[in-house]
């Protein structure tokens, strides 16, 4: 009896072992190029570094993104790889380590992330998240993006690497003479197409539903979406879309034909005029030239962004005249200190400044904004900056909610986090995205129990409206969100506790810049 006791006990203790070993067991999923076998931990599964087009190296320098070739065998997706070339960025301003570290660059980097609930019995909503960086640098690396806590409230959450400066954007009459459509530039959006086709054939392996996914991006990220979501090459490929801080609201996007003066100039500075010729330059020197628009007046001021070409980009959704009709539910917004650019700080600049840019509404304003000592108009300068990106939101709101019921919802984000060191930089452009992915734990600032609070807000909003398009009061905070479509002239305040508000600091003020945009945009006499 003992001795079948004991072998009872021994079996008892093999078995124990097994199912030790196989929760510890990587998580496993198959794609349309293979298998995968990636990381598990805290009830959420991470597979990160997978290859969703194949590496833009040598002759697919410059060419749209080509499929990714199969593999036998499983891969391992357990760590990030390389970012896209891009210059180190070093601390600067409000923005500490957490928002700038990458891995070391490669024209090897069309890699994406994907961080999912361990329980795929269920179709979770899909997050595909495109950084910012200006164009020039980012990655879906960037530790403020980890989507592990995103993921415990049941949103499956894809990062995406796409190629950046000249690699991404370089537009040369040499190289559109390669192809049919006579076409070049704007391959880092082809990138993001490409990853979007990714995920929409294999986000359902991973447990997300594909016909549910929301494109979401931050300043770059945020224009490439808005791009992409009037592009033609783009349609079917995501049901909802996220804009945050897209800086280029109401702007201009450069036509083919400058972007190609552009691409002469980049030739014409490295003495080469063939499309053999470009694609022999050594990575290393392509990248450092994306610093050629910053760098002194004797060389050329190139620009390396997306350009209408007319293929990837038929218009500009931004523009305040967009004739774009918007089929998909839409939330954009801004912090309320985006301004990165130095603002006047005393009243001389202050009053110059206004005249210089409002004119014949110049003294309506100098009357609305106070700026008898210089610390008041150095705060002026501040509401005037704010007030007028945000009465252009709600402008623009109007304007593409005229022929559209899909609800358009617009914020501003006025939760000031704590610096990681020496002054506040307020509510600074990026801030929220710490808070959306709730990576306050993963950061150098000391972030309190009210940040907390502010992470569970706007990951609830921005949750319930993935899941269900509609935001109410259980999307995370106590306020229902009204679409602009029912009351373009009021955003949400995203602070811990929200609310509708005006989108200027004040109605006398919203009434002056609204007529202001309105003349501006040719829309009154």
């Amino acid at each position: 009896m003992r001795k079948n006791a004991l072998g009872g006990m021994a079996g008892l203790v093999v078995l124990t072992l097994v199912a030790s070993r196989l929760s510890l067991a990587a998580p496993v999923v198959s794609t349309s190029e293979g298998m995968l076998s990636g990381l598990s931990a805290g009830g959420v599964v991470s597979f990160l570094g997978i290859p969703y087009a194949a590496p833009p190296v040598g002759s697919l320098r410059w060419r749209a993104p080509e499929p990714v070739s199969s593999w036998t065998g499983t891969r391992k997706a357990q760590a990030f790889q390389s970012s896209c070339y891009q210059p180190e960025a070093p601390e600067f301003g409000p923005y500490s380590r957490e928002f700038l570290a990458t891995p070391p660059p490669s024209e090897d980097c069309l890699y994406l992330n994907v961080w999912a609930p361990e329980d795929r019995s269920k179709r979770y909503p899909v997050m595909v998240w495109l950084h910012g960086g200006g164009f020039i640098g980012g990655s879906g690396a960037v530790p403020i993006y980890n989507g592990s806590q995103l993921a415990k409230q049941g949103v499956v959450v894809v990062t995406v690497n796409y190629r950046l400066g000249p690699f991404g954007f370089l537009t040369h009459p040499a190289l559109a003479a390669e192809n049919t459509d006579k076409l070049s530039g704007n391959y880092g959006l082809l990138d993001q197409i490409a990853a979007l086709k990714w995920v929409r054939a294999n986000i359902s392996q991973f447990g997300g539903d594909a016909k549910n996914i929301t494109l979401t991006g931050q300043s770059a990220g945020a224009i490439s979406t808005a791009y992409l979501t009037s592009s033609p090459l783009a349609q079917g490929l995501f049901a909802k879309a996220i804009l945050q801080s897209p800086v280029t609201l109401g702007g201009q996007i450069p036509d083919t034909a400058s972007a190609e003066r552009d691409g002469l100039s980049f030739g014409k500075y490295f003495g080469i005029t063939t499309a053999r010729e470009l694609r022999q330059l050594p990575a290393k020197e392509i990248a450092q030239a994306i610093w050629l628009p910053f760098v002194s007046s004797n060389l050329p001021k190139i620009q390396f962004q997306p350009h209408l070409d007319g293929w990837a980009i038929t218009e500009n959704f931004l523009s305040y005249h967009s004739k774009h009709l918007l089929k998909i539910p839409l939330i954009i917004g801004f912090t309320a200190d985006e301004a990165l650019t130095q603002l006047p700080q005393n009243k001389s600049d202050f009053v110059k400044w206004v005249k210089g840019r409002f004119g014949d509404f110049a003294e309506r304003l100098l009357a609305l904004y106070p700026h008898d000592a210089d610390a008041q108009a150095a705060s002026s300068a501040k509401a005037l900056d704010r007030d007028c990106y945000m009465v252009s939101l709600s402008f623009w709101a109007q304007q593409v909610t005229q022929h559209t019921d899909h609800p358009v919802y617009t914020y501003l984000f006025t939760h000031v986090p704590p610096a990681a060191a020496g002054r506040s930089f307020g509510a600074f452009h990026t801030a929220e995205v710490p808070y959306l992915f709730n990576v306050l734990d993963r950061t150098s600032r000391p972030y309190e129990a009210a940040d907390s609070k502010m992470a569970s807000v706007i990951q609830g909003y921005w949750a319930a409206f993935m899941s269900r398009t509609g935001i109410d009061s259980a999307g995370g905070g106590d306020a229902s969100w009204t679409p602009a479509n029912a009351r373009p002239d009021n955003v949400m305040r995203l602070d811990i506790n929200p609310h509708m508000d005006h989108a200027a600091s004040t109605v006398q003020r919203q009434e002056v810049l609204r007529a202001y945009f309105e003349r501006a945009e040719g829309l009154t006499n």
